[in-house]
């Protein structure tokens, strides 16, 4: 449980309403020709266009089309990061938002966008990075939002979303229901591998293990449904969502032949099938109170129930080799406790405690039977100060933490410190250069140190290391934003990440050596640092708009599985609107992807769309393509390579073979909105141990 990594940095004012008055007079600022964003030292803020509104389905559809430089987000998809990969918190009206919330949200209720780095109010829970989306809001009323997606070609796969909202005074009632239904016929891999191996005589030898893909059939229903009562007030502010989730995949397999060098006397043929169900239950709430003396008190606590029954079936030639089934109960449950005072506009300090616990109770029966115990629990306390002068924005906090796990009764605990920076400086209206540091603690997951021998294939097993330690990392960020106009904007800059102690997984010897089975211990460092830059532009009044940025990453590891290797990308995107339509493209050149801990190295292959967007008023109806022009059906290459074990794997998919989508939504509104001065200015489940 990681969450002792998160920064906690909030602020408070006498009243909800008195930090907004207070957001208003944008302390420092200064605004760009236009007036369609300013930027000071709390982050930026973005005036969505009317036309952007309308070609926008979803709340991540937004933020793509604004193309606002500090973030990167892709129209039809639910990721926001940073510039370098980093997640970004996405906030509506200073709530947590989910998937569920972007998707149903009446987009053209949007007044403005925020973009905040280590913002102090303490309404965003010690968010990084955040997105905080300004929504007009109803005195009493609502609507309700209607939308259906369906992708053919390259996958069957359906979506239907429900998403109604009721206010009345101070009251806000939700209810959603998303369910999802998947075909696919085309993903799987074929895996080229090699294993040094001892035969009967005590030699080693060299075993070409070829597994070869040829059909898979993928059948998936998900159900969702959520509901959620919220209260805001001038003071006070709560939330209580519950959500359900069912997810079944009633069908997972895929087959092919089998080939060994040297042969052992014929070809097979192999097959897998992995059907699971999970069902899930979550409760999340949220509470803030302004106090009296520039105090506040905000509590957010969560509790997840997941329950999981999967199969895992491997079978050569029809004699099965693997025949594993897998129940598990888990359970989260976690409280964040934050205590802040504020001293004027300038200064404030806070205090925090989080404490929780993981909780798992696995059986496995058939091939392997085992019937395990985990859990896994923290308490951290946490010290942090914010203050501003003039132009720049510092906010550092530290804390210590204590961490015990529990592997069938075998303890471990581990106790550390950790400490975050947060610097903005807006040198002026055209310049600002924004600084982080963090060290904290990557903690191990429990399917990591889990000591149960599971059976992979005829020739591998695997196991975790209850003895695993947890691994220390350090972050550094530095950025520089130029604003040239309203229409041309620019960026450099880079990161550094180091993994320090890391667990790596090893491939030895067992069984006498006629196996080998993957352990998992902690050996070496990983590095990776990136160096990145990119321009936004826009054109004839915003109507064309371009946005492209390079990126050079560099990755090294030591200890076991040493390697070292640069890469360079590049991601390009561009709109035209005109009319009631809007034409949308994007292209990512191939991003290599290497693992902290396997050492896998992943290759993509290239990936491209193209959108027609028709949007009006409550209307938008969207013809998505993707890889039009592609062929085939590989998405990537893997490769992996060690003394005992290595392996080229060539992953088969949807991802990069041509696509065709329809997206329809439709909303419709009733009731009054309340309109206040400033405002134009999936469910979650329990950590598992399963491997």
């Amino acid at each position: 449980m990681a969450v002792a990594t998160e920064p906690a940095d909030s602020i408070a004012t006498d009243s909800i309403a008195a930090i907004e008055k207070a957001m208003s007079k944008k302390l420092d600022e200064v605004t760009v020709e236009g007036k369609t964003h300013w930027h000071n030292v709390k982050g930026s803020t973005y005036l969505p266009t009317k036309k952007q509104k309308n070609a926008a389905a979803t709340a991540t559809d937004l933020l793509a089309l604004m193309a606002i430089p500090e973030i990167r987000a892709t129209l039809a998809s639910e990721t926001v990061t940073t510039r370098d990969g980093q997640s970004v918190s996405l906030f509506v009206n200073y709530f947590p938002a989910d998937a569920n919330d972007l998707t149903g949200m009446r987009v053209q209720d949007c007044a403005r966008v925020e973009y905040l780095v280590a913002p102090t109010d303490p309404r965003f829970q010690g968010a990084e990075y955040v997105i905080n989306f300004i929504m007009q809001e109803y005195e009493y009323g609502g609507y309700t939002k209607i939308m259906a997606v369906q992708r053919i070609l390259d996958i069957n796969y359906n979506k239907e979303n429900l998403f109604s909202r009721f206010t009345y005074r101070k009251m806000t009632f939700d209810i959603l229901t998303n369910p999802t239904y998947l075909i696919d016929n085309h993903s799987g891999s074929s895996t080229y591998s090699t294993l040094r191996l001892t035969n009967a005589d005590g030699n080693e030898y060299l075993l070409h293990r070829n597994q070869i893909y040829d059909k898979s059939h993928y059948r998936r229903l998900e159900v969702p449904v959520t509901f959620r009562a919220t209260y805001n007030s001038e003071k006070l502010q709560f939330r209580n969502t519950l959500s359900f989730s069912h997810s079944h995949y009633y069908k997972c397999q895929s087959s092919g032949k089998l080939v060994y060098e040297p042969s052992l006397g014929e070809d097979y043929s192999w097959l897998t099938n992995n059907p699971s169900r999970v069902n899930s239950l979550a409760y999340n709430g949220s509470l803030y109170i302004s106090l009296p003396r520039e105090f506040s008190l905000s509590f957010a606590p969560q509790f997840i129930y997941t329950h999981t029954n999967s199969t895992s079936i491997y079978s050569r030639s029809g004699a099965d080799i693997v025949d594993r089934n897998a129940r598990e109960n888990a359970y989260r449950i976690l409280g964040k406790l934050n205590l802040r005072k504020q001293f004027g506009q300038k200064h404030s300090v806070f205090f925090e405690i989080l404490g929780g616990d993981d909780i798992s109770r696995l059986i496995y029966s058939g091939t392997n039977n085992f019937d395990d115990k985990y859990y896994s629990s923290i308490l951290a306390g946490t010290i942090g100060y914010a203050f501003f002068i003039n132009n720049l924005m510092v906010n550092i906090d530290g804390g210590y933490a204590w961490e015990q796990s529990s592997i069938n009764g075998l303890k471990a605990n581990d106790y550390y410190p950790f400490a975050h920076l947060f610097s903005r400086w807006s040198i002026n209206s055209k310049n600002a250069a924004t600084l982080s540091f963090q060290y904290a603690t990557n903690s191990t997951a429990i399917s990591q140190r889990a000591s149960d021998v599971i059976t992979s294939n005829e020739f591998m097993d695997k196991t975790g290391n209850p003895n695993l330690r947890n691994s220390r990392h350090i972050t550094l960020r530095l950025y520089y934003d130029y604003t040239v106009n309203s229409n041309i904007s620019l960026y450099a800059g880079g990161s550094f990440f180091m993994f320090s102690d890391r667990p790596a997984e090893e491939y030895i010897p067992y069984n006498e050596g006629r196996q080998l089975i993957r352990q998992i211990y902690n050996s070496g460092n990983y590095y990776k640092g990136n160096i990145q830059a990119g321009t936004d532009l826009s054109l004839f009044s915003k109507k064309v708009s371009f946005s492209i940025g390079p990126n050079l990453s560099m990755y090294k590891t030591t200890g076991i599985g040493a390697t070292s290797f640069t890469d360079f990308s590049f991601y390009a995107r561009a709109q035209y609107h005109f009319g009631d339509f809007t034409l949308y493209g994007s292209v990512n050149s191939p991003a290599k992807q290497f693992g902290e801990t396997n050492g896998v190295i992943y290759k993509p292959e290239w990936s491209y769309s193209l959108y027609l967007i028709w949007g009006k008023n409550e209307w938008n109806v969207r013809l998505e393509t993707f890889n039009i022009f592609g062929k085939g059906w590989n998405n990537g290459t893997s490769k992996m390579e060690s003394p005992y074990y290595s392996f080229l794997r060539y992953n088969y998919g949807t991802g990069r073979h041509p696509g065709i989508g329809l997206c329809v939504s439709y909303t419709f509104g009733y009731g009054k909105k309340v309109m206040r001065g400033n405002e134009s200015e999936n469910v979650q489940q329990a950590q598992s141990a399963i491997m």
